[in-house]
């Protein structure tokens, strides 16, 4: 398919700098063919300036030094780039060494000739020209992991652009274990340049969501894992959700500016605020107060539908199949990646009819909004703010109403960091605290067994899941918390509720291995 742009004028050139920037990644290369004066140095120089946010950085043509490397703080994956024109032959090339370097560097290519086989499978060919009135044409011609890519960055441009943000520095924020893919919009401008948004003060930082509707493609060829399981397939959940969080008082990213179809949103920064340490060690205070915000958040009910602006968002029941294929993750990914077993037919039926009996009564639950996600790397400390509203709330798009204690658990038993039985039990404490004055109806003994088991269903959903990320997705640094995850289904196992689930996995072997190969 033909991506062309025409009349490409210097502000033209800039906003598509803009565009691609946050797309870029490590062994990317850029091929930028023309004449003299087509502009490809001025659009290299514009993309160095915004990768470095330094937009006095000098970046002269490379023409006689051939290549030019960028690197340091300014950079964090290096730059090369490059000037072939008076390169004739491929072993020239070779001389420089550039084979061994592309891997590893973002490369921007003026006059590349060579072969395209050359660069590799990871590849954006410009070709710029220019008629006799002076007006740029951009032919872009993308390879590999570039068709797709180069499709959302003129999407989501031309979706910018309409609602008045195109002309604005974008920044790649680091993402998520989902699909979803977030940028910094920082509004304004230095005075050789001023950049104005009618909505927003300049020096306001937005957050850009980019989320095309994509469902999973599943685990079952009958039903996608994603509709069993109930995960958003699109971003009317979190519209919907982020408004009712706000109107109850609480923070959650306000929604600017949305595009359903499309899967682009501008969301309020709530900030960088953390709740753990440069360590990453819980900053007990903060953890509490989150806690505390769940309860408050808990005692109000929810009665599932909540109104937003385009209608009315029905939350979906957290319900047995949701929990039961959750659970099943366990089965089909982390058994034979941590143990590199395949368990009999008859054990996997024992996994099954033991869950079911443990989570019907559970899955019956109506009484919140379960956040489903509700731990350290979306929880945003917003420390000028009063509680509730100290505790940022951002990931909540697959939210589904149900049981209270299972956000509870997700924060007393935060798979991304070492949450001390001393500290997990502080937080309980201060929920129940909380819940015991409300005027909904809350029963310890009752919400401890909830606890336990919802815990326990959702560490194992959790060592499946990264066990998924590395064999599905090529995610594989989650893995180094699937010890901690084994830690925190032990504590579960202690619950009599789950007396089943444990003589499973002893009288499987699963429990012995899984000891030898996390620790016991």
């Amino acid at each position: 398919m033909a991506h062309v742009l025409t009349n490409v004028t210097l502000e033209t050139l800039q906003n598509f700098a803009r565009a691609l920037v946050p797309m870029l990644q490590k062994g990317d290369v850029i091929l930028l063919n023309g004449d003299l004066g087509v502009g490809k140095t001025s659009f290299t120089r514009s993309c160095l300036n915004l990768i470095s946010n330094n937009e006095t950085l000098e970046v002269p043509s490379p023409t006689f030094t051939l290549v030019q490397t960028y690197e340091g703080t300014e950079f964090p994956t290096p730059i090369l780039h490059m000037d072939l024109y008076r390169i004739t032959s491929e072993p020239e090339v070779e001389d420089l060494g550039l084979e061994d370097l592309l891997p590893s560097h973002i490369s921007f290519v003026e006059w590349p000739k060579l072969d395209e086989q050359f660069w590799g499978n990871s590849v954006l060919q410009i070709n710029m020209t220019m008629d006799s009135d002076g007006n740029r044409t951009w032919d872009f011609d993308p390879k590999g992991t570039w068709v797709q890519r180069l499709l959302r960055l003129l999407e989501l441009q031309h979706q910018l652009e309409a609602w008045g943000y195109g002309n604005f520095r974008r920044v790649a924020m680091q993402g998520d274990a989902s699909s979803r893919h977030y940028e910094m919009i920082e509004i304004g401008g230095t005075s050789a340049e001023p950049r104005r948004h009618k909505k927003h003060e300049n020096g306001t930082v937005l957050v850009l969501m980019d989320a095309p509707p994509k469902p999973d493609e599943g685990l079952t060829p009958a039903l996608a894992y994603s509709k069993i399981a109930k995960l958003a397939e699109d971003q009317t959940p979190f519209v919907a959700i982020s408004k009712a969080l706000n109107f109850r008082g609480f923070s959650a990213p306000k929604v600017f500016m949305f595009n359903i179809a499309k899967g682009i949103l501008i969301l309020e920064n709530l900030g960088q605020g953390k709740i753990i340490d440069e360590a990453r060690t819980p900053i007990e205070p903060r953890y509490i107060a989150s806690a505390e915000a769940l309860a408050k958040l808990h005692g109000q009910g929810f009665t599932g539908s909540l109104p937003y602006k385009d209608g009315v968002y029905q939350l979906p029941p957290y319900d047995l199949p949701a929990m039961m294929a959750e659970v099943d993750l366990f089965l089909q990914w982390g058994v034979k990646d941590i143990l590199k077993v395949q368990l009999p037919s008859e054990h996997a039926a024992a996994f099954n009819a033991l869950w079911t009996k443990i989570l019907t009564p559970i899955s019956e639950v109506r009484e919140t909004l379960v956040l489903r996600d509700f731990h350290s790397p979306n929880v945003i400390w917003c420390e000028t703010r009063a509680m509730p509203k100290t505790i940022g709330i951002i990931d909540f798009q697959d939210g589904l109403h149900g049981a209270c204690a299972y956000d509870l658990a997700s924060l007393g038993q935060d798979a991304r960091v070492d949450v001390s039985t001393e500290l997990e039990q502080s937080l309980i404490q201060a929920y129940a605290k909380i819940r015991l004055t409300q005027e909904n109806p809350f029963h310890m003994v009752h919400f401890m067994e909830d606890y336990a088991v919802l815990g326990a269903q959702r560490a194992t959903k959790i060592l499946g899941i990264f066990s998924r990320l590395q064999l599905r997705d090529n995610k594989p640094h989650y893995k180094a918390h699937q010890p901690r995850v084994w830690g925190y289904l032990k504590r579960n196992l202690q619950h009599p509720a789950l007396a089943a689930y444990k003589s499973w996995l002893q009288d499987t072997g699963l429990y012995a291995g899984l000891d030898d190969k996390f620790g016991k």
